[in-house]
């Protein structure tokens, strides 16, 4: 029998319905203005074709392949697509900064969309077949990512990873930074509601810094996100004028869904009560009112990674580096001011 074809890029476009010179330069690594979507769809048909370039000659040897393992956007929690388009974009936007950084470092940067419906012998597979020289991973804390990082150079964008370089946005500053602007805006009571991945992080520092203002407590888990926003807004509305919620901070996902629910509901956002979220994905200028969120700065953290990733590969016996990067809070017009009356209120206890 003869031996299988190996797939060329000339079968890569043709798979991905686009052009040869496009995919020569999306795989490549080359800055190039094209959608997200064609990106991700001309990245996916390469590993499904399990194409494998040919390594360009440089001064110093083989071009160096770095492999992101990209998070993909799991649907179904809500109908509201356009919430899981905004964070389809998110990705795409960190997935190009790492693109352009690792072109700038005269690096290649292979990406494998992360499915987690798959078998985890699909990454270890595409990582072998690649023979990548490090991996840049977001979001992944689990026996994989514990392999990648006993096995290759590895830089994790996000929560801490034993055996590896980490690059993440300063949490501390993140809920800081919101909670400082709501305060200063005369909000008191003040919600936070976080999903599992974050929470312990998120609502720590959100509790250290209520307790020290002498400022209620409000929590309330993300289990069942359709049933938690309802809750909040009952929160915001019913009860003793004292006890009601004035402000909600969450992740965008979770408030530009509250925003829209409360709408349904006949609230009027930030006049009933203000929402501020986490993340600014691009879905934040469309809801009404727009929403303020706290911008983890992705650019930087881009740059970090790959200069990370490019000290590990030289110098692989250094110790390893943890790296926060300052947040910016975005401005928008989902938070109002409180008046002086409301904000004097009584403190009260939260569950």
């Amino acid at each position: 029998m003869a031996p299988k074809r190996q797939a060329t890029q000339t079968d890569v476009a043709k798979a991905a319905e686009v052009s040869q010179a496009l995919v020569s330069l999306v795989l490549s690594g080359a800055p190039v203005d094209v959608s997200d979507t064609t990106r991700l769809r001309i990245q996916e048909e390469a590993r499904r074709l399990r194409y494998v370039p040919k390594k360009k000659k440089t001064r110093s040897g083989a071009q160096k392949l770095i492999g992101y393992i990209r998070p993909q956007v799991v649907r179904g929690h809500h109908n509201e697509e356009w919430i899981y388009a905004s964070y389809d974009e998110y990705y795409g936007r960190i997935q190009n900064l790492l693109v352009e950084e690792a072109h700038k470092a005269g690096c290649l940067l292979v990406v494998h969309p992360l499915d987690q419906r798959l078998p985890d012998s699909e990454v270890t597979q595409w990582l072998s077949e690649w023979n990548v020289s490090g991996v840049i991973c977001q979001f992944l804390n689990n026996p994989l990512s514990d392999w990648i990082a006993k096995r290759y150079p590895t830089v994790k964008i996000g929560l801490p990873l034993p055996n590896a370089d980490v690059v993440s946005p300063d949490y501390n500053e993140v809920i800081t930074f919101a909670l400082d602007y709501l305060t200063s805006r005369g909000h008191q009571r003040i919600a936070i509601s976080s999903s599992s991945q974050w929470r312990d992080i998120r609502f720590g520092v959100y509790k250290e810094y209520m307790m020290q203002r002498g400022l209620p407590i409000i929590s309330l888990d993300e289990k069942n996100e359709g049933i938690i926003i309802d809750a909040h807004i009952d929160f915001a509305l019913n009860g003793p004028k004292e006890n009601r919620l004035t402000a909600f901070l969450a992740g965008d996902h979770t408030a530009l869904r509250l925003i829209k629910r409360a709408r349904e509901r006949g609230l009027s956002i930030p006049d009933d009560f203000s929402v501020i979220g986490i993340d600014n994905i691009s879905g934040c200028v469309f809801s009404n009112p727009a929403l303020t969120s706290v911008d983890p700065q992705n650019h930087d953290i881009a740059r970090i990674a790959v200069a990370l990733m490019m000290s590990r590969i030289q110098s692989p016996e250094s110790g390893y580096q943890k790296v926060y990067v300052t947040p910016k809070l975005i401005e928008r017009e989902s938070v109002g001011i409180v008046a002086s009356s409301e904000a004097d209120a009584p403190a009260i206890s939260g569950a």
